[in-house]
């Protein structure tokens, strides 16, 4: 294996392993800015070939995509018929007899 997929491999190893609660969630904006600039640091040391900086690169945007559309269908998902709002549905008993 090269040193460059060892490197690859080791970078998704550690944002696998690194799934703590202070860990933005993947695809969020500030996971998607810290990998970016993870893989330029890389890029910018040598350590990854351009070829490995724009597939990483890419790949990330990708996950960042797929992150805001899966956030938009949920936002869309909440906002529609299919799931139930109760207090756009409420509506106050009122029993003068009770009163």
């Amino acid at each position: 294996m090269s040193s460059q997929l060892r490197y690859i491999a080791a970078l998704t190893a550690a944002a696998a392993l690194a799934g703590c609660a202070t860990t933005p969630p993947i695809g969020s904006s500030t996971w998607h800015v810290e990998r970016i600039s993870e893989i330029e640091l890389a890029y910018d040391n040598g350590e990854i070939s351009t070829e490995a900086y724009l597939s990483l690169k890419s790949q990330t945007d990708e996950t960042r995509a797929e992150y805001r559309e899966n956030m938009q269908r949920r936002l869309r998902y909440r906002g529609s018929a299919g799931f139930p709002h109760h207090h756009h549905h409420y509506r106050p008993h009122y029993h003068p007899s009770h009163h």
